[in-house]
């Protein structure tokens, strides 16, 4: 999509209650996608990025912005995009280790501070998998989140899925 190589850091992945959400993401304005996942590991799925970190993207995937489009157009269809295509691998990703299947509802584009976006879609008893990576794009450098809201529930499920997974890895004693 880019033209480029896209580097990718070895995730950070907690689990934070919403009452520490704040320490660990800080207040600024964001672009993101929320996908909804059902299956096992049930979930809501935030893809966040810096609004300021996602033009280099934008202006790499569309090296003009198509007559008619207006500029928040633009970036609403490229960060749906961006979002669909990193979630959907991450997912693509757990499912093959998990052996498991997820059904993904389609991308909702969401703009405005980070906080207020995952407060917006976290529900009372949800428990957030905040994983945070680094990007690599064409010498830019920038930082993305991924944030799951799962139920407590879901949270057990997807520690057994990884403990489950783990095992099954050579070398690894049951």
């Amino acid at each position: 999509i880019v033209d480029h190589e896209v580097l990718i850091s070895v995730p950070k992945i907690c689990f934070c209650e919403r009452h520490t959400l704040d320490n660990h993401l800080s207040e600024q304005d964001v672009v993101g996608t929320a996908q909804s996942l059902h299956g096992e590991f049930d979930a809501t799925a935030i893809l966040l990025l810096s609004a300021k970190d996602i033009e280099p993207i934008i202006s790499r995937m569309y090296r003009e912005v198509p007559s008619g489009y207006h500029p928040d157009d633009v970036q609403r269809e490229a960060v749906t995009e961006l979002g669909n295509i990193v979630i959907s691998a991450c997912l693509g990703s757990l499912s093959q280790s998990f052996e498991t299947t997820f059904d993904i509802d389609l991308p909702v584009f969401f703009a405005g501070s980070n906080l207020d976006i995952v407060k917006t879609n976290l529900r009372p008893l949800d428990v957030v998998l905040l994983v945070q990576i680094q990007l690599q794009i064409h010498g830019s450098s920038f930082d993305a989140y991924l944030v799951f809201l799962v139920g407590p529930e879901t949270q057990t499920n997807f520690l057994d899925m990884l403990r489950s997974a783990l095992h099954r890895l050579p070398g690894v004693s049951a």
